[in-house]
């Protein structure tokens, strides 16, 4: 695209007519404007992706449809973290043991120099640190499982994926605690409606770990980037709306299933892979399919 660009700009410097780039890009035809599935097709979506899609469809659309690149160092780090945190199922898991199975996955990571490799490794080893304070303050609530999938339908919509800690509290209900291994960490205001932990409880609610029960004590979010710090959303049933979340995931599905998608500016806008092919910021133009 952006080679094209240049030449359509040089034609145009050039008095070539129908050359000019915008009037060019403006004219080009969509090249499918069909739904992306049918009214009778189930759409497969998971909590992380009900909090993507919910924060612009457009870069979801773009980022489903193979428009960002591959994982970052970081990105990399963190999903062998994650990795690890399945050993650390209580406080008597010591570092040791969850520093022998960091190492025996590190060479697998290609991270480029040895001061950056060893930089991200002493990040890594905070984190797992973190993890494990984190656990200690948490015992009051016993560990059903980590690293466990579910599926649940709800209408069109069929809600799977895997969870990184499912826990029971001391009323016997089910909470989701999800790992993240990030800097970015939502508001506190922004809880009450998080999707991604929304669409967790109502994964609980309908089945999803209903050999453990079905009655959801709200979720939890995990950072342990900088600090052990959970932020946790309250139960569906002790909300104003406990519909909401369903309702969400139902919009969202059909949201998936459309023919258009909508740019939506948010805080993440500066950090969007795909953000040369969103209209809202200036080094993006018209998308056409």
């Amino acid at each position: 695209r952006e080679q094209a660009a240049s030449e359509l700009a040089r034609l145009a410097a050039a008095g070539v007519p129908g050359a000019d780039p915008a009037t060019w890009w403006a004219a080009l035809p969509l090249s499918d404007d069909r739904p992306v599935r049918g009214d009778d097709e189930q759409v497969w979506i998971s909590p992380s992706k009900v909090e993507r899609f919910s924060t612009c469809g457009l870069q979801w659309i773009l980022e489903s449809s193979g428009g960002s690149s591959g994982p970052v160092a970081s990105q990399s780090v963190g999903t062998l973290v994650h990795d690890v945190a399945t050993l650390a199922v209580d406080a008597t898991v010591d570092l040791d043991t969850l520093l022998v199975r960091l190492d025996e996955s590190w060479a697998q990571l290609d991270l480029g120099g040895p001061w950056y490799s060893r930089h991200q490794r002493a990040e890594a080893r905070k984190m797992l640190e973190r993890l494990r304070a984190w656990i200690g303050r948490a015992e009051a609530r016993e560990l059903i499982g980590c690293e466990l999938d579910f599926e649940v339908s709800l209408g069109r919509a069929v809600l799977r994926g895997r969870v990184d800690r499912l826990e029971r509290d001391t009323d016997g209900r089910l909470v989701v605690v999800d790992l993240k291994t990030g800097s970015s960490q939502p508001k506190k205001a922004d809880l009450d409606a998080h999707p991604q932990l929304g669409a967790y409880q109502v994964a609980v609610e309908h089945g999803g770990f209903s050999d453990h029960g079905r009655t959801s004590g709200g979720a939890e979010l995990l950072y342990v980037k900088k600090s052990s710090k959970s932020h946790e959303q309250a139960a569906l049933s002790a909300t104003e709306d406990p519909q909401w979340a369903e309702d969400l995931v139902g919009r969202v599905a059909d949201g998936m299933a459309a023919a258009t998608f909508v740019a939506t500016e948010n805080k993440h806008c500066r950090m969007c892979t795909v953000a040369t092919s969103c209209p809202l910021v200036a080094r993006g133009r018209q998308v056409t399919g």
